[in-house]
């Protein structure tokens, strides 16, 4: 009997609470099932603002345990019933949910975008019983509401095809302070990549973080949740440069290519260019179509040598120590000195005094006097580049506290 009352007032509150915040929020409860709801909105905001405030509500004392499941997509109501795809869908996603969560689809996960109010999250791709292609899901990650871990979810998860991280290359050159000429390498080869719509490249901060780690591919393949890894060497002799790549499906660790280019240092942007365009090439013969201009990696108008001091220039300063961030702006103004019109070395400096200001290594004031004369400078040269913007959002971040503005 006291089980039962207990049950009957979960339930009363249950459906109290979803029909108070269903009226605010424009919502339409089509039907109760069970401890069930089904539910139509005009809009997707709405929606999951309405999915917040009750899942907040029931979180209070006495909670009710309740798992929501939200898609953007067409229905069909004859009037008593709903039904389609999209309701197929959000029943998925639904299940897949925990209580006290709220779990989105990708769809209406766009629609939030311009609704900073509303945190989400991917928690990567699921494959849902009856749909054909595996789905990313999100969690609403909003203050108040269960934030699921993915080992928790219910699904079977499923990595997107198009996926792939670009690990450090090694330095195989017989003087190991060749190393910047590789890190600068894969970091060129993962900014080429990042240009392909479709393929989604893990930034250079995840890559890197496996550098000089010996842990097996199909471990780095499941933390960076990517199906496909691209390793490699570089190897300096005099002005000859050998870089070997290979690609592999993380899921077998089945290197499905592999490939040595012998080139001439001379010829680097050219050579950045055309193994980048191979690589993405190769990697589209094994996940399906995307499209890849054609041309990833333009020339410079800077010296091979000029460039390699650049890169070394780069090497330093990601060391994030004073000594190294010191030793990059002294050689960043060595290549400004030479070629006062390439706009990449006074970012580079801008951002090295950034750091250190930022860092609290020498006095903010001063540091971000220093910096802005470059910046200037690298804006005035090409304010179209994104390391222009890059520098710009830092200092909107870093400097100004402004966390809102768009770039």
């Amino acid at each position: 009997q006291k089980d039962e009352t207990a049950a009957m007032a979960m339930r009363s509150r249950h459906r109290e609470t979803f029909k108070k915040y269903h009226e605010g929020c424009h919502g339409e409860i089509i039907q109760y099932y069970g401890d069930g709801t089904l539910s139509a909105f005009s809009s997707g905001v709405e929606a999951v603002a309405c999915a917040i405030a009750i899942q907040r509500d029931l979180q209070k004392e006495n909670t009710v345990p309740l798992r929501i499941g939200l898609h953007l997509g067409d229905i069909v109501f004859d009037g008593t019933e709903i039904y389609g795809d999209g309701v197929n869908l959000a029943s998925r996603i639904e299940s897949l949910a925990v209580a006290g969560s709220i779990l989105i689809s990708g769809k209406l996960n766009d629609e939030l975008k311009n609704h900073p109010q509303v945190a989400t999250k991917s928690l990567g791709y699921f494959k849902l019983k009856n749909i054909a292609k595996p789905i990313e899901v999100f969690a609403v990650a909003s203050e108040g509401i269960k934030f699921p871990d993915r080992s928790e979810l219910r699904g079977e998860s499923k990595k997107e095809d198009k996926t792939i991280a670009v690990l450090p290359f090694v330095n195989m050159s017989a003087d190991a302070d060749n190393e910047y000429f590789s890190d600068g390498m894969t970091e060129e080869i993962i900014n080429a990549l990042t240009k392909i719509k479709g393929l989604k490249v893990t930034s250079r901060t995840s890559s890197f973080h496996f550098k000089n780690k010996n842990i097996p591919i199909s471990k780095i393949g499941q933390e960076l949740n990517v199906s496909n890894i691209l390793e490699g060497s570089v190897r300096l002799s005099g002005n000859k440069m050998r870089i070997t790549s290979q690609l592999i499906d993380v899921s077998d660790d089945f290197h499905f290519w592999s490939e040595t280019f012998d080139r001439s240092i001379d010829d680097i942007f050219a050579v950045q260019d055309e193994v980048s365009l191979i690589i993405a090439d190769k990697l589209r013969e094994h996940v399906g179509h995307f499209k890849i201009d054609d041309l990833l990696v333009p020339a410079q108008d800077i010296s091979a040598a000029l460039y390699k001091k650049y890169l070394e220039g780069k090497y330093h300063l990601m060391k994030l120590d004073v000594q190294g961030t010191e030793r990059a702006i002294s050689i960043f103004e060595e290549v400004i000195a030479q070629q006062p019109d390439f706009a990449l070395a006074y970012l580079g400096v801008n951002q090295g005094y950034a750091f250190l200001g930022t860092m609290g290594l020498i006095p903010a004031y001063d540091a971000f006097i220093k910096a802005k004369p470059f910046l200037d400078k690298a804006i005035e040269l090409d304010g179209d580049l994104p390391e222009v913007q890059l520098n710009l959002a830092w200092i909107s971040g870093w400097q100004k506290w402004d966390l809102m503005v768009k770039k």
